[in-house]
């Protein structure tokens, strides 16, 4: 096998890699991310090192194998970014949700009123469902 060969290959797993670790952070608050990438410059280089690789890669593949197996690649690219970032998304929204439906407990405890009923359980979680989405959809469109 030719060393250009097994260096575009091993660029474009990288380049997979670093996909999916990047959209792992993407959703979380800033003050979950690792210390490593709370850096704005930090957070460019990463994703300036990964457009690079990706697109290096794509290019070798392209150049060493034909365009089929760049278009491929890209599809495959395409097909892992989408995947990892609505799983990332999903454990987001989850987490969240979770912490909402404590909050609106420890409310429920703390109230005083407890003549009036309050929300039954299923009705709290799809609330705190929502809430969450609203909060993870408000977090990624600053």
């Amino acid at each position: 096998m030719n060393p250009l060969s097994v260096f575009v290959i091993t660029a474009y797993v990288l380049s997979l890699i670093l996909r999916w670790y990047k959209n792992t952070w993407i959703v979380m608050l800033n003050s979950d991310l690792p210390a490593v990438i709370r850096s704005p410059n930090r957070r460019f280089v990463l994703f300036a090192t990964g457009a690079v690789l990706t697109y290096s890669s794509l290019i070798g593949l392209w150049w060493l194998y034909g365009i089929t197996v760049a278009i491929v690649g890209f599809v495959v690219n395409v097909i892992v970014a989408r995947i990892s970032f609505a799983r990332h998304l999903d454990r987001e929204i989850r987490q969240q949700a979770e912490w909402e439906y404590r909050q609106m407990l420890a409310e429920k405890t703390r109230a005083t009123d407890n003549t009036t009923p309050g929300a039954t359980e299923s009705q709290m979680r799809q609330e705190a469902s929502e809430r969450a989405r609203k909060m993870v959809q408000w977090r990624l469109s600053r």
